[in-house]
């Protein structure tokens, strides 16, 4: 039987586009405090600046992340030139100006007048200000004006006696506002930088704006160390106090951080550390908002409709949850609309056993173990505090990992072994047995019995200080010395202090010590043992200092080493790496002390160095990635990164990935500065097998495997190879016409595409929300065929998010990429009503294949959601069809059943009955009156079951199947057909034919199963998540114990006490009951049963209870 699979996918030619100019873009986001933000003139764009000294482009209409610059220090500021081309930034004393349509920095130069905290620019963009500071915040200031296409200083003058607090520009570029921490507020000629006027709120102005006719100007004004109020004060040019506003929220000393004014000057919103945004009509002298929002505020910025403004979020202390994102709120009703954000944490350190497991630490995400040579997560767990350090017993015997205040030690099962109370921590190191665990406290380090958590050692400090502080440790490799890195105090107090490293043995005799000009923070031995090097990464003028570990001798420094933060020895001890805060790593000549290579490996703070042997180097940093390099030639071959749970991308520098299902959102591309979900080039870039090919861990057979699970993928979704490598070749091309609103109060929405294909009539549109196929999944063929559409699209949202997406298709069969947005239909969350038909199928005209629970199932699914249905839905509908009434006619007229559902309606279709294949093992359902000798003439072939949810209005669609071989099979293993065994004790078994299990081999029937494994589906379809109760080789139980089928009973004990609700916040989402019920089966049956989604939509995640 043809089978027809249509897919965004399979006729897209994707190497008829320049793939050099394609980039894949992981979605980290920022990773600290988000403190600026500024929106680009057309609003196309969203610029945000971090603590984390990155600066990120976002694409507005998707939400996606497009570019990522590193910057030595936090941006302090940021702006577009009012053309948009161009973006600047400011960092301490760095400045760097981006060409958007390249992203790439044009121009770098240095603030050489001391660090600058803000920046405005002149309307023709050639003209920066900025602030330049003193060293502290008692001295002098200044306003410096750099030339933009050089980088050249103009002009300078000296503005306040201390800090400047904030700058303002005129709409005309013509004043200059400056604040200072001395509360004087002064107004500058731009072009002489005079003194053209002044005042003093009394307090400390924190932000100012002017108004956009440039006469007035809006400050933050207040003291919180002085206990004083802030409020927002309009000032005018004259000096004149008009108009004010008190701060509202419960501390009447919180900080204003931020203020902006909308477009048309009639209104402000200003925010601070309580993190409320105040909206306030400055004409009619009213506060129309007060939003509550998560963390501080630190910037804010309206759009140009006045309807909403974004805010910038961060924490205020170490101590409060992350918080870093940007958010948009609706200024008429209060809603936060959206939030742009990452989905990865910061990885703080990494170590590898013999096998090529490695555990890496995430500071908040607790630790993943990985298996590097297949480049997969296996093991998560997670934490609640964030973990600063991971060890591993190098003979495969367990690991370890510390928070600040514990160390927890794990066996090779990943069993927790025991647990060791800190103070604060400075290090962990197992050792290879995994027997025994160095702990290394602020105050003290020890040897501990990892099977009980015993001390075993202590090292005590050789200099007799009246305070001292651990910094950190270093163990040799062969776990036989330990060396003690501390500052100790030198007179009374801290203003003076050294530093020294006391070298033991394991054992606890002591050998030497080692004196160090400078604070370290970083230290570690050579392969051998026989050397020591250490330093500090603050300050411009650290030189790391190596040592002899026997004497304590120095040997050599390194004053080409400025900013280093990790160190690590080659294997034969000849070389060294440094690692730096900017991201940076150098390999120098141990003897020498010269730098032989330098590469830029992470675009943020690199947190660990982990070397195996001469197999590879890996580093781990504050971009949330864990990068392996060739340790020879500081070529890069892969970058891992953990996103929730246990999800996983690993990506080459040739754009080639392996990720798992659920993480395809962590991933997108860039192509003609525009952002493209994940799907669009999957099949193109998604090779696992390359992946393992190039990282070379893995023997042939399993390369080979993997190759064979990508050649299924392509067979499944009707491509071939060949299709894969055509040259150079027009596509259609679609793009929407006009502005897109972020938010819309209706559920009916319209919006126009322009789409030309200069070679080919255009033939259909396909259009999807939230992954949903709107015109069902074949797509709205057209019946006028032209080069050219204009066409007004018309759709109705559901209530949230709605990610909508469109692509033309010409007579030829080539699809246009997708253009995609994002709208939020705000309105109060319907419940929506709930049309379930449940269809259970125990008696049969051949009588010696019936089954006990199948109709049973059915009426006890509907019997459950009738029951409770009241507080889940508006309205229950109920169509069950069980026995004699299950014919192919009656289950057919379904479908007008669904019809009526709408929107914001879900719908659920169940079945339980015998699943049969036929020789060419096309997939049916058994009717009561099937004849199973010939299923094809009364059966229902699983293309029409699909089909009963296909092109309904409704969008949440479940498909539940409790029946054998419910799962997909692959067609081309027609050999491993054979009778099935269908009763066997007090168990049935759901099928007619079945699977001889194939012997553990390369073969394509494992390749089919890893295919499913590892590749998410994205083939157009009904949209539907279709969760099967077995995989295609595997029987449906049924039986006395569960009196149901164990797939049914799993359904309803995971709903009727929200067992499924893991997460425990009162609601089922679908994803949370798939998993549920997925683990259940299996455990029921211990692991006989697997069940699996045979069509799955991870974009659209919905409550179902």
């Amino acid at each position: 039987m043809k089978k027809f699979s249509y897919t965004f996918l399979s006729l897209l030619l994707y190497s008829l586009v320049a793939f050099s100019q394609i980039t894949l873009e992981v979605q980290t986001g920022h990773i600290e405090n988000v403190s600026k933000i500024v929106l680009s003139p057309d609003g196309k764009f969203i610029a945000s600046g971090s603590h984390d000294k990155t600066l990120r482009l976002w694409d507005t209409r998707t939400n996606l992340q497009l570019y990522s610059w590193s910057f030595p220090d936090a941006i302090s500021g940021t702006e577009f030139t009012a053309d948009g081309a161009f973006l600047v930034a400011v960092a301490h004393d760095f400045a760097a100006v981006i060409d958007i349509k390249s992203g790439k920095k044009i121009l770098e130069f240095e603030l050489k007048n001391g660090p600058a905290y803000d920046l405005e620019l002149s309307p023709d963009g050639k003209k920066m200000y900025v602030n330049s500071n003193g060293a502290s915040a008692d001295k002098p200031s200044f306003i410096t004006v750099y030339d933009l296409g050089t980088g050249k200083e103009l002009n300078k003058w000296q503005a306040h006696g201390w800090r400047i607090t904030c700058l303002a520009l005129s709409p005309n570029g013509k004043l200059l506002f400056s604040a200072s921490q001395d509360v004087s507020c002064k107004i500058w000629n731009t072009k002489n930088g005079e003194q053209e006027n002044g005042f003093s709120t009394g307090d400390i102005v924190k932000d100012a704006v002017f108004t956009p006719d440039g006469k007035k100007i809006i400050v933050a004004s207040g003291d919180r160390f002085k206990g004083k109020m802030y409020d927002v004060q309009i000032w005018s040019l004259k000096g004149e106090q008009e108009k004010s506003v008190k701060n509202v929220g419960v501390n009447p000393t919180n900080n204003i951080n931020a203020v902006s004014i909308s477009p048309s000057g009639n209104l402000v919103v200003f925010g601070g550390h309580e993190g409320k945004a105040i909206v306030w009509d400055i004409k009619k002298g009213t506060i129309l908002q007060n939003i509550q929002t998560e963390g501080a505020i630190l910037d804010l910025c309206f759009t140009a409709d006045e309807q909403f403004f974004y805010t910038a979020n961060g924490r205020i202390t170490v101590n409060d949850p992350f918080i870093k994102y940007i958010a948009m709120y609706n200024i008429k009703n209060a809603r936060k609309v959206k939030e742009i954000k990452g989905k990865c944490a910061i990885a703080t350190d990494v170590a590898v056993n013999n096998s090529n497991k490695a555990i890496i630490s995430y500071a908040s995400d607790g630790v993943r173990i990985w298996d590097l040579p297949t480049a997969r997560i296996i093991k998560s767990i997670p934490e609640d505090v964030e973990v600063q350090f991971a060890s591993t017993a190098k003979n495969n015997a367990g690991w370890a990992y510390s928070s600040q205040k514990i160390v927890k030690v794990l066996d090779a099962n990943n069993k927790l072994k025991c647990t060791i109370p800190l103070e604060i921590s400075r290090g962990i190191q197992l050792s290879p047995d995994g027997s025994k665990v160095i702990v290394a406290n602020w105050k003290d380090i020890g040897l501990f019995e990892t099977s009980s958590g015993k001390l075993i050692n202590s090292y005590p400090i050789k200099n007799k200080a009246n305070d001292y502080r651990v910094s950190n440790i270093a163990v040799n490799p062969d776990f036989t010395k330990i060396a003690l890195i501390y500052n100790y105090m030198i007179g009374e107090n801290w203003t003076g202090h050294g530093e020294q490293a006391d070298i033991y043995e394991i054992s606890g005799n002591f050998i030497c010590s080692a004196s160090f000009p400078i604070a370290m923070d970083y230290s570690t031995f050579s392969a051998d043992g026989n050397l020591l090097i250490g330093g500090h990464s603050d300050g411009k003028d650290n030189t790391p200092l190596l040592v002899n570990s026997k004497t304590g001798d120095k040997v050599i420094s390194f004053p080409d080493i400025k900013s280093a933060n990790k160190v690590l020895f080659s294997n034969d001890s000849k070389k060294i790496y440094f690692a730096d805060s900017r991201g940076k790593i150098k390999l120098c000549d141990a003897k020498t002390g010269n730098i032989e290579k330098e590469i830029q490996a992470h675009t943020g703070k690199i947190t660990a160095l982990c070397l195996q042997g001469d197999q590879y180097l890996l580093s781990t940093g504050e971009d949330c990635e864990t990068k392996m390099w060739n340790p020879v030639t500081l070529e890069e071959k892969a970058s891992f990164i953990a996103f929730q749970d246990e999800d996983y991308a690993c990506i080459l520098p040739d754009n080639y990935y392996s990720v798992s299902k659920k993480a395809v959102d962590g991933i997108a591309f860039r192509f003609d500065n525009k952002s493209y979900y994940c799907r669009q080039f999957d099949i193109k870039f998604n090779r696992p097998d390359i992946v393992l090919k190039r990282i070379g861990l893995v023997e042939k057979n399993t390369e080979a495997l993997y190759t064979k699970a990508f050649y299924k993928r392509l067979k499944r979704q009707n491509l071939s190879e060949q299709l894969l490598e055509q040259s150079i070749m027009n596509l259609p091309e679609i793009n929407i016409a006009g502005e897109v609103p972020v938010s819309v109060s209706k559920k009916e929405f319209s919006f126009k595409i322009k789409a030309e294909d200069k070679s080919a009539q255009l033939s259909k549109i396909i259009l999807s929300i939230n992954n949903i196929p709107i015109y069902g999944a074949k797509g709205l063929i057209l019946t006028e065929k032209s080069n050219t559409i204009d066409k007004k699209i018309d759709v109705i949202l559901t209530s949230g998010i709605n990610k909508i997406s469109v692509a033309v298709q010409n007579e030829k069969g080539l699809l246009s990429l997708e253009q995609s947005f994002e709208i939020m239909y705000d309105a109060a969350g319907k419940k929506g009503s709930l049309y379930l038909a449940t269809i259970g199928v125990s008696e049969f005209s051949d009588a010696s294949m019936n089954l006990k629970y199948a109709a049973k199932d059915a009426k006890d699914i509907a019997e459950t959601f009738k029951e409770n249905g009241a507080k889940n839905f508006d309205n229950v509908n109920i169509m069950t069809l069980t026995n004699k009434d299950a014919t192919k006619e009656k289950i057919i007229e379904i479908k007008s059943f669904f019809s009526k559902a709408q929107p914001e309606d879900i719908v659920i279709l169940q079945i339980a009955t015998h699943g049969l294949l036929d020789n060419d093992l096309n997939y049916y359902l058994a009717t009561t009156d099937i004849d199973f000798s010939s299923p094809q003439l009364k059966g229902l072939v699983y293309e029409d079951f699909e089909n009963l949810i296909d092109g309904i209005a409704c969008r949440k669609k479940i498909v539940l199947i409790d029946a054998c071989h419910s799962g997909e099979v692959d067609t081309d293993d027609k050999n491993l057909l054979a009778d099935a065994e269908i009763k066997k004790g007090n168990v049935n078994a759901r099928g007619f034919k079945t699977f001889k299990k194939p012997a553990d081999q390369v073969g394509m029937a494992n390749a089919y199963e890893l295919m499913k494994e590892l590749f998410a589906d994205f083939r157009s379809s009904t949209g539907a998540v279709i969760i099967s109760a077995a995989g295609g080789a595997e029987f449906a139980y049924e039986s006395d114990m569960w009196k149901n089928g164990v797939f049914t009973y799993s359904l309803i004990d995971g709903i009727k006490d929200k067992k499924a609700d893991t997460n425990k916040d009162g609601i089922i989402m679908i994803s949370e009951l798939s998993d549920y019920i997925f683990s259940s089966v299996k455990k029921l049956t211990n692991g006989k049963q697997n069940p699996t989604s045979r069509k799955e939509n991870n974009e659209f995640n919905f409550r179902v209870w």
